[in-house]
């Protein structure tokens, strides 16, 4: 395992040198293979493209959230009963203590949500679960639920995502 960041820029540099026709996946692969061990190939370049957008997308979604909220405090302009519904199902973090079943306090919850996505952007499912996660582990719930109520829209197969 390297050290620093400047064993690594040698190791890089050490490799580019001895195959200089490296290609940015070449490094990837490097790097993958020197944590995960060899028995941990990227058998293709699509699982490859894969792995990587799916490494990017949980690394988004934490820099996205790291440190712009220490606590959460509802928004000073929310209606009184939105504003009491999101003290009651959030932890102080802006994590969702307890996914509401009542539509109209579920409601509250998924325009919560949907400020974490970006109008305009395309997600894949992994790309989605990794923003969702940041607020609660059952992903596949707070999906469906942003999709059925009309907050996101999906591809038919489930392949891409977008706010709508």
């Amino acid at each position: 395992m390297w050290h620093d960041h400047e064993s690594l820029f040698r190791l890089i540099d050490q490799h580019l040198g001895w195959y200089p026709s490296m290609e940015p996946r070449d490094v990837y692969k490097l790097l993958y293979q020197g944590v995960r061990g060899p028995e941990h190939i990227i058998g293709s370049e699509a699982a490859f493209r894969e792995g990587l957008l799916a490494e990017f997308a949980t690394l988004e979604a934490h820099q996205q959230f790291q440190g712009t909220r220490p606590a959460y405090v509802p928004a000073p302009d929310a209606e009184e009963t939105a504003r009491r519904n999101l003290a009651t199902h959030l932890n102080p973090d802006g994590t969702i203590r307890q996914i509401p079943r009542q539509a109209g306090k579920l409601r509250v919850i998924l325009n919560y949500l949907i400020n974490a996505f970006e109008v305009g952007r395309v997600y894949t499912e992994k790309e989605i679960n990794a923003i969702l996660k940041r607020f609660n582990e059952d992903v596949s719930v707070l999906r469906r639920d942003l999709v059925d109520a009309g907050l996101l829209a999906r591809e038919r197969d489930g392949s891409r995502y977008w706010r709508k």
